[in-house]
């Protein structure tokens, strides 16, 4: 029988007897079996509830392991389906906003800018290409002009000077015109210069029309970009809003789960206490604790 330092101490003091100090070391001698025996329950409790959790895993493997694979149509039908609803705010939230008055006018002045931007460009497109074509076959004609002169000076410069002269005295009174035909004459070649001047400065309008109309169009999409960003923004928070109401009312305790025996339908619905109104003050970020986690430590 082993004595604490503190009963022989007062064993040797005389403050207690002989007999005293048995009954108190018996006392402690029993404590301590009893704390024994109580540690060993536990250990033994928690290597059995490890044990027992192994099993119920290794069962569950099992079970999983024979479950048959599901259908690949299932499987594909099983993802489309939780893709749909994974997506199903998102796409309210493109529904709102295509549906709303102000977006649609916006879209549709910016499609009717961008198809006359388009019709513009087409037109100075084509007005730079004629312009293009006439003034080539302005210089091919003059090209052609001064090609025939020369030719024909070649050929003078071939003959004596006497008959050199005398065709060039020719040639020089044929092209004399009288003062009616030099007035019509000078007003064709009028014409013909408006009309190349024309082509030119037709191009260079249609050129400009196209890059004003450009400039409108592409004002018009930017409006109608931003007035769809701000309506989305107002649609994302009436979705978020209405998808809070649905899952507060499917998180909704029944009539039949607030009657129980143990306590009142207020003590029933705080027990199960909708999530929705843990959120502001419910605890973020908290890691989990397992149940073999517990049973480990």
């Amino acid at each position: 029988m082993k004595f604490s330092h503190s009963i022989v101490l007062a064993a040797l003091l005389g403050s207690l007897t002989y007999t005293q100090v048995n009954a108190v070391t018996i006392h402690q001698n029993e404590a301590q079996k009893l704390d024994t025996i109580q540690m060993n329950h536990k250990k033994h409790h928690k290597k059995h509830h490890k044990k027992a959790l192994a099993q119920v895993k290794t069962a569950d493997d099992a079970a999983e392991a024979e479950t048959p694979a599901p259908a690949p149509e299932k499987t594909e039908k099983a993802v489309a389906e939780k893709k749909a609803k994974k997506d199903a705010p998102a796409t309210a939230v493109e529904e709102k906003v295509a549906a709303d008055k102000e977006v649609q006018m916006k879209a549709k002045a910016a499609a009717k800018a961008e198809a006359e931007a388009a019709a513009a460009e087409k037109a100075a497109k084509a007005a730079v290409a004629a312009a293009d074509k006439a003034d080539k076959a302005a210089q091919a004609a003059k090209a052609e002009k001064d090609a025939a002169e020369a030719a024909e000076a070649a050929e003078l410069e071939k003959l004596p000077e006497k008959e050199k002269t005398k065709k060039q005295e020719a040639k020089a009174s044929s092209a004399k015109l009288t003062p009616v035909e030099q007035d019509l004459a000078n007003d064709e070649k009028k014409k013909a210069n408006a009309a190349a001047k024309k082509i030119q400065t037709d191009a260079s309008d249609a050129k400009k029309e196209a890059d004003t109309a450009s400039a409108v169009a592409n004002a018009k999409r930017i409006t109608k970009e931003s007035t769809e960003t701000v309506k989305r923004d107002e649609a994302e928070t009436e979705v978020a809003k209405e998808e809070k109401k649905k899952k507060a009312a499917a998180d909704k305790p029944s009539e039949a789960s607030l009657k129980t025996t143990w306590g009142s339908e207020g003590e029933a619905w705080t027990a199960n206490m909708p999530a929705h109104h843990l959120e502001g003050y419910a605890q973020k970020g908290r890691k989990d604790v397992k149940e073999d986690e517990l049973v480990g430590n």
